[in-house]
């Protein structure tokens, strides 16, 4: 679930100077104020979007603003706290991993996939979306399960499944926790495939995935 939101924060830089003020109509001693807010993600990837320095007297908080870029030259340094200046390069950089990481896998997957087709096994899982081949299909997408039943030479004799998935998310928990193991999850046809035709599924993506236990 996705969190976010904005907020904000004053904070008090200490006394500046003595000067006269406007509304006590006393000299009374000036502080400077600094007033941001910011949006967030998750309270933790969060960016600046709106600041404002202020000259306020210490007994009415009444004054002026101060333009920012005057007063920033002049401060040891930027009041507002790094991870709220700076949260959202976090996210980029997450952002960035997580992209990375997709591809890798990815490749990684297709890689093992076409070795698994030049030599089948039984009891490989092929994850497929069936709306691809199957003629008037209910749904699209249609995802499922085919299990290699038998290997003879250059084909491959397939488990069809009884249940579908618009998600593969569905499949790969039926693998992970033994549910497309079970013999209920399969009817009693089958269908023979070449390693060409196997191939070729796979090219055009009708195959998503093959997986090896």
């Amino acid at each position: 679930m996705l969190i976010w939101g904005s907020d904000g924060e004053t904070i008090d830089l200490g006394s500046v100077e003595t000067r006269r003020c406007d509304t006590c109509e006393k000299d009374r001693q000036f502080n400077l104020f600094l007033q941001y807010k910011y949006w967030h993600i998750w309270y933790l990837f969060s960016w600046v979007s709106k600041k404002l320095y202020m000259l306020l007297c210490e007994v009415c908080h009444r004054g002026v603003e101060i333009d920012s870029k005057k007063i920033e030259s002049k401060l040891e340094k930027n009041p507002i706290p790094f991870r709220r200046r700076y949260g959202w390069a976090f996210l980029v950089a997450l952002i960035a991993i997580l992209m990375v990481w997709s591809t890798i896998e990815s490749k990684t997957q297709e890689a093992n996939d076409y070795a698994y087709i030049k030599s089948p096994s039984v009891n490989d899982y092929y994850v497929v979306d069936f709306s691809k081949i199957i003629e008037k299909a209910e749904q699209s997408p249609m995802y499922s399960i085919m299990k290699i039943k038998a290997v003879d030479g250059e084909s491959a004799e397939f488990l069809l499944p009884n249940v579908w998935y618009n998600l593969t998310s569905g499949t790969d928990k039926d693998i992970n926790n033994g549910t497309a193991q079970k013999s209920e999850y399969y009817s009693s046809e089958t269908v023979t495939l070449s390693i060409p035709e196997i191939k070729y599924f796979r090219d055009n993506n009708t195959i998503k995935k093959i997986v090896r236990k």
